[in-house]
């Protein structure tokens, strides 16, 4: 068995540290007055060199103070005066010292908590070279595009498919008898779980795919009066190049798109189309052929619901930053004081899984930075860190209490029951 100055002191620095269990913290409680003050403040200064907090950094008026009464009780400890005084002076001098250390270092790990930083690599673009995609060719030919593609993987009269590292490049070409005849009408590139990537156009527009995500590319549609493409499902941001003049024509389940060199946002969700306009503008058709144009920075929604005169139902939201919704593309992605639901669902798409029961997720803000290298046990640590409750279930992951749940059922049964034996 340890010796108890010894187990006193490592529950006493777990304590410092705020990494203590219950238990530890009862223990160490218990095993207080087993030592005198003096003793006390003499494993305080001790653990005091070991802590990775420096008080004389700290803007906390209780730092100086502690220190103040430290620095008295070990005199008054050298001149071996163990009146009552000294003993209450001791005492609160630990006391108040365990306090200020908690404090800052619950602050700090509380900071840091709900920050899954990524390396010194910067706060950019996430780079898609190491990542992959899935290009349908046709409708006999699927594959797996990733590093080990380079070059031209096919041709179609005037339009060649260039692979690079973590691109797919439709580029315009002299037309070639020997090139392969257009035989199928489009082609499909999606992507998984935790991937990106990047098409690029051939007026040098960047289309970049989220995760779960499909596009279709029609490459005898990609020529100087258009460049044709749909969003299946998923989100996709456009990145328009200004030298050009070929009009991009995004169709999407509920609205079609018209935008020159701008570049905007866009993502399907259950409801219809999210719109989010980054810099230019963007033309909005509807079934009718009717046009809005929307300016940036603009934040709509679009569905397929008709109003009282058959037309879509179109619901604009005022924002005043919309880096959030493009938030998905960076490296490290920051979320200040947003809506925990969102938070959920941006990274629910990313992690290509669905939480279920999500009527019982608090009605909260978070704010958090978290890395696009962090795997699903980091970002459900991060919701427990908020205070979150979440439940690991068969379909994945879960915020209601399934016994709660149960009973309400039983209830309803019960219920039930009792009615049809009155009748």
């Amino acid at each position: 068995m340890a010796e108890p100055s010894i187990l006193f002191k490592h529950l006493l620095k777990k304590h410092m540290d705020g990494i203590a269990s219950n238990n530890e913290e009862a223990t160490l409680r218990l095993m207080w007055h087993l030592f005198d003050d003096e003793e006390i403040v003499d494993f305080i200064e001790e653990l005091q060199q070991e802590m990775p907090v420096n008080l004389r950094e700290s803007k906390t008026d209780s730092a100086a103070l502690t220190a103040a009464i430290l620095r008295k009780a070990k005199e008054k400890q050298a001149k071996k005066l163990k009146g009552r005084r000294v003993r209450i002076l001791s005492w609160a001098a630990a006391s108040i010292f365990i306090v200020v250390i908690m404090l800052v270092v619950f602050n700090q790990r509380q900071e840091s908590s709900n920050n899954i930083l990524c390396d010194n690599s910067g706060n950019g673009n996430i780079p898609t070279k190491d990542f992959y995609c899935l290009l349908q060719v046709n409708s006999t030919q699927r594959l797996v595009i990733d590093s080990n593609y380079k070059g031209m993987l096919c041709r179609y009269g005037k339009m060649a498919v260039l692979v690079h590292p973590g691109v797919v490049q439709y580029k315009a070409m002299p037309y070639s008898a020997t090139a392969d005849s257009l035989r199928e009408g489009a082609q499909q590139i999606s992507t998984n779980n935790m991937q990106q990537y990047v098409v690029e156009l051939p007026d040098r527009t960047r289309i970049r795919l989220n995760a779960m995500t499909t596009i279709k590319i029609y490459p005898d549609r990609l020529n100087s009066k258009g460049q044709f493409i749909e969003l299946e499902k998923g989100e996709i941001y456009i990145e328009g190049d200004q030298r050009s003049d070929v009009p991009l024509v995004l169709k999407t389940p509920s609205i079609t798109f018209i935008a020159t060199g701008s570049h905007f946002n866009t993502q399907i969700d259950k409801r219809g189309t999210l719109l989010a306009v980054e810099t230019g503008e963007v033309a909005v058709e509807n079934s009718h052929g009717e046009r809005i144009v929307r300016e940036c920075p603009d934040l709509s929604h679009y569905s397929k619901s008709k109003s009282l005169e058959g037309k879509d139902t179109v619901n604009t939201y005022n924002i005043s930053d919309i880096d959030l919704v493009t938030n998905w593309r960076r490296t490290e992605r920051m979320y200040k004081d947003v809506q925990l639901d969102y938070f959920v669902a941006d990274m629910a798409r990313w992690y290509g899984f669905k939480f279920t029961s999500l009527d019982c997720l608090p009605k909260k803000k978070i704010s958090t930075v978290i890395c696009y290298r962090a795997n699903i046990k980091d970002f459900i640590a991060v919701l427990r860190n908020s205070g979150v409750r979440v439940r690991e279930t068969r379909e994945g992951y879960a915020f209601c209490d399934p016994v709660a749940k149960a009973s309400q059922q039983m209830a309803i049964v019960e219920n039930r029951i009792k009615i049809r034996g009155e009748n």
